[in-house]
């Protein structure tokens, strides 16, 4: 717990603490940049952080994760350490005020979870507490944590990361139009279980692959002549254009996802298992074949999911390592995971 890591480590009780939760995307991946809609459920895992403003300017960081303390200036840039995100989050509130800052954390590092926006949410939310600054609700939240993503850290992540873990409890899912913002908080079935298991490959969405396929995306949506992809119809893709055969793939993936999304929604509100199980595995295809941001490893994994009895599966989160999320009738959980464990070998369960 970030409380006893805390007075550990500075000798004192911290001014704020805080749990923020991670999420876990049901369907609807790499479209929230496009204008797309996307379905992610808030984890029971998360971020629990505590703070104290102190007179210095700089930020003292230690992590039940990681080794020593981060001591960081508040003028600093992001340097690929672990204490980039709460540094830029604690920037961004006051950007000439130290901390004390302990963070411990249940969400596996580069697991797809968000443990990045739980970080940047977490620790926003705390700071202006601790400092005694207006509440922000959960969609300007959302959107200060996104701009230290895109701006400070150098990822140009969407927004939907963000808005789940500032507005969702655990277990809560979100239908989010990530136009105009506007979300429906969504009850999961009871019957209905979906577990993540993490891949064993690990994932790092600043090392451009994930901004490659961004700006892949924007190019294509210019040369179909509308804002964003998810705008277009799938039939712009049947005419004379001169989209590339990268751009097509990419375009593709983003204007399906978009329809299987709401496909989704409805087969949540009719509680049908098996079509919502459908269109995680046609997600996942359309990641893997027009987006290319599986893996071999996690490809198998998926595959082996369904194998053994789950309804559906799919990769989860940006791409390139990470987890997996699989559906799987509550009360055949235990058996299924008894079957995929032994079959998968290098599978870790997270939830």
């Amino acid at each position: 717990m970030s409380l006893k890591l805390f007075q550990e480590t500075f000798g004192e009780a911290p001014a704020v603490s805080g749990w923020t939760p991670g999420r876990v995307n049901l369907i609807g991946e790499h479209i929230d940049y496009n204008g797309g809609a996307v379905l992610p459920m808030a984890l029971p895992l998360g971020v629990d952080m505590a703070l104290t403003p102190i007179e210095d300017d700089l930020a003292q960081i230690v992590s039940a994760q990681f080794e020593g303390v981060a001591v960081r200036q508040l003028s600093e840039t992001a340097s690929h350490q672990w204490s980039d995100y709460i540094l830029g989050a604690l920037a961004q509130v006051s950007p000439a005020q130290g901390w004390h800052a302990a963070i411990d954390s249940s969400i596996p590092f580069g697991s797809g979870l968000s443990s990045s926006a739980a970080v940047s949410v977490g620790a926003l939310r705390l700071a202006r507490e601790a400092l005694h600054l207006p509440k922000l609700s959960a969609k300007e939240i959302a959107l200060t944590a996104q701009s230290i993503e895109n701006n400070f850290i150098g990822v140009p992540c969407g927004v939907m990361d963000q808005m789940a873990v500032s507005a969702l409890a655990p277990g809560e899912a979100m239908l989010l139009d990530t136009q105009t913002l506007a979300f429906e908080q969504i009850a999961i079935p009871e019957d209905w279980c979906f577990v993540v298991h993490h891949s064993g490959v690990h994932r790092e969405l600043s090392d451009g692959r994930y901004a490659e396929r961004r700006a892949t995306c924007f190019a294509a949506a210019e040369k179909l002549g509308v804002n964003l992809l998810c705008q277009a119809p799938i039939s712009a893709l049947e005419i004379e254009n001169n989209l590339t055969d990268i751009e097509r793939q990419r375009a593709a993936h983003a204007i399906t996802e978009h329809a299987r999304v709401i496909a989704a929604k409805a087969a949540l509100d009719q509680r049908n298992l098996s079509g919502f199980g459908k269109l995680m595995i046609e997600s996942h295809a359309s990641m893997r074949d027009d987006f290319d941001i599986t893996t071999p490893a996690i490809d198998q994994l998926v595959d082996v999911s369904v194998e053994c009895g789950a309804i559906g599966a799919r990769m989860t989160g940006g791409g390139f390592g990470g987890c997996i999320v699989s559906l799987v009738d509550a009360g055949h959980k235990e058996s299924w995971r008894k079957r995929f464990e032994e079959r998968a070998a290098g599978a870790k369960f997270i939830c």
